[in-house]
């Protein structure tokens, strides 16, 4: 853990980029680059006639951490997958611990 999942970054932007990614990832979070998941998420987005491209999204799903590194991290992730993007946006959805489980044994 951290899981990130990424939507509307184009795949090869995400492969030319993941091993800097998770070296600048681990820094910042402070854990092995192991616990690190990237996964690309296929999307189709419904035009609603805004006339606005779909944007970068990452959603990072981890265990609590402080807002120094949340930050860090948003940036992070800005920074190497916004591509020609205006903006990308993060959304951290922090896990409990007690709901945490590997092959059916609570870690």
């Amino acid at each position: 853990m951290p899981h990130i999942r990424v939507r509307n970054v184009d795949p090869a932007l995400l492969e030319a980029r993941a091993v800097v990614l998770v070296d600048r990832l681990q820094e910042a979070v402070g854990c092995d680059r192991a616990w690190f998941t990237l996964e690309l998420v296929a999307t189709r987005v419904i035009d609603t006639g805004s006339g606005e491209p779909a944007r970068p999204f990452a959603e990072v799903l981890w265990f609590p951490r402080p807002p120094e590194v949340k930050a860090a991290v948003a940036r992070i992730l800005a920074e190497e997958l916004r591509g020609d993007a205006d903006y990308l946006t993060a959304l951290f959805s922090e896990l409990r611990e007690e709901d945490y489980f590997e092959n059916g044994e609570k870690v």
